[in-house]
């Protein structure tokens, strides 16, 4: 009889546990879980036909999904163009986002001449040296080479520009300034040998010894975003001096990841997918390329010791900014890259044809508005950069001058 009532007992405690746990859970569902769930689907717009979205809302995680025309395009922006990394590439849709938005890019006075497209050329941005602009207008964009200083930067642009940079890695940077500047040419000349590995190994077992100009090749990447060179072996230096970029500096992109750079950099200037669009521009091409060997790669380290930091240290920074981004991100990623392939194709039909072919149509997605591709947009994404800039120059020197007339 005790053991009847003993179970009857266990039985009752453990039923009024349970429903105090489903009524806490049913309490927690109502007012934490669902609101969150309907919040996210609310932000969610019709897809295409042939796609899906999952939905990722759960108490305490933040609903990621940013739509299209959700928030504020930045108008702002100041683009570090490193050398070799990438950045002719990403300059072009930032003047290209500039000439569509009617916004006033930081140009260099001169449209011709030896390195007329540097706003600074081994040296930082000066008003001076500017294409002037119309009185009470301000510089919106800035994208060509110049060395990087906080002071000088800030003295042209307002206050709530975004400073965007890219990088690459650093052998791969190496190799291919080598190539592009005719570097490793200049070494096999000089060590008398044909086998431009060989002559590459020569030079970093020993490269203090060779007396030659390296600036497009020793630690590049750090004298572009402000290091000198008297601080390039100075560790503790370095180190600071990271930390501060990365204070001034919103997203460093990283070259090997160019597609994921370009959709982070989409979310966080608030710009459309269209605006993003790009063909590969200044490229080497179809090439050999120098093997180095494990002893080479050590000593390339101590030899760029300052950009292995710089790459490593915005590297790892790269991937906390996408995970924060949450799981949609490559979502999104993915469908820039489908899109992507499908403008790459049609602009190298339509600029190799001489038929007049209509514009394409990208519908309307979970990640973008409609909108078209015409053969003026692959016309300007694939011109040149010199030429390009030189027409820029020329017609932000016409406004200037006729704002003088008008006020005349």
């Amino acid at each position: 009889m005790f053991k009847k009532r003993f179970k009857f007992l266990i039985l009752m405690i453990a039923t009024t546990i349970s429903l105090g746990v489903i009524m806490t859970y049913v309490d927690f569902y109502q007012s934490r879980i669902l609101p969150c769930f309907q919040v996210a689907t609310q932000n969610i717009v019709s897809t295409t036909t042939d796609s899906t979205l999952r939905v990722y809302a759960t108490c305490g995680h933040k609903f990621e999904k940013r739509r299209p025309g959700s928030c504020n395009k930045h108008n702002h922006v100041a683009f570090l163009k490193v050398h070799k990394a990438g950045s002719t590439t990403v300059m072009n849709i930032f003047l290209r986002y500039a000439v569509q938005n009617k916004l006033n890019i930081v140009l260099p006075k001169r449209s011709t001449g030896f390195g007329f497209n540097y706003l600074g050329y081994e040296e930082t941005v000066l008003r001076g040296n500017l294409v002037p602009l119309p009185k009470n207008q301000t510089y919106d964009i800035l994208c060509n080479h110049v060395i990087y200083n906080r002071t000088a930067f800030r003295a042209i642009l307002p206050n709530d520009t975004m400073y965007i940079a890219i990088l690459r890695e650093p052998i791969r940077h190496f190799i291919s300034s080598g190539i592009y500047y005719y570097v490793f040419d200049e070494f096999s000349k000089i060590y008398n040998t044909t086998n431009s590995s060989k002559a590459i190994s020569t030079f970093l077992n020993n490269s203090s010894a060779l007396n030659m100009a390296t600036t497009y090749f020793h630690n590049k990447m750090s004298f572009d975003l402000g290091l000198t060179p008297s601080q390039f072996e100075n560790i503790t230096y370095i180190d600071n001096y990271i930390q501060e970029l990365n204070k001034d500096f919103a997203l460093v992109m990283i070259l090997e990841y160019f597609d994921e750079s370009l959709v982070l950099m989409k979310r966080y200037l608030c710009w459309d997918l269209q605006d993003i669009m790009y063909l590969p521009l200044n490229s080497i091409g179809e090439v050999k390329y120098p093997m180095l060997t494990f002893e080479d790669e050590k000593n390339l380290r101590k030899f760029n010791f300052a950009d292995f930091q710089l790459y490593e240290y915005f590297q790892n920074i790269f991937w906390q900014k996408v995970q924060a981004e949450g799981p949609l991100f490559f979502q999104e990623v993915k469908h820039f890259k489908l899109i992507q392939q499908k403008v790459k194709h049609y602009c190298n039909s339509t600029l190799r044809s001489n038929k007049s072919y209509p514009p394409l149509l990208v519908p309307r997605s979970t990640w973008n508005n409609e909108f078209f591709i015409s053969h003026s947009d692959c016309k300007f994404m694939s011109q040149d950069e010199l030429s390009l800039m030189h027409n820029l120059i020329e017609d932000a020197w016409g406004r200037y001058n006729q704002s003088l007339n008008t006020k005349l």
